[in-house]
């Protein structure tokens, strides 16, 4: 056995499945918050208040979220017009 000389067993010697990098880490109690539309092909938009500002959980009571379910279903199933909700703000 000595005569083989030195022999390194297969972990000290660097492979693909070692040299892994972890992918990096999204912080979910930030996007957590944000209510989304999500979309038929899987793409998530953030839902906007009137003023274009990203609508947080926190800040919608029960109803309110209720009520934003509700215009999005509308809206997806062409119940209403997107202009009916926002109204005639360009003039």
């Amino acid at each position: 056995m000595r005569k083989k000389g030195i022999q390194l067993s297969p972990k000290a010697t660097p492979t693909r499945t070692q040299n892994m990098v972890a992918s990096p880490h999204t912080d979910n109690r930030f996007e957590g918050q944000i209510l989304y539309d999500e979309r038929p092909d899987g793409s998530k938009m953030p839902i906007l208040d009137m003023d274009g500002q990203t609508i947080r959980r926190g800040n919608v009571s029960a109803g309110g979220l209720a009520e934003i379910e509700s215009n999005l279903r509308a809206v997806r199933s062409g119940e209403i017009d997107l202009k009916q909700m926002t109204g005639d703000r360009n003039g």
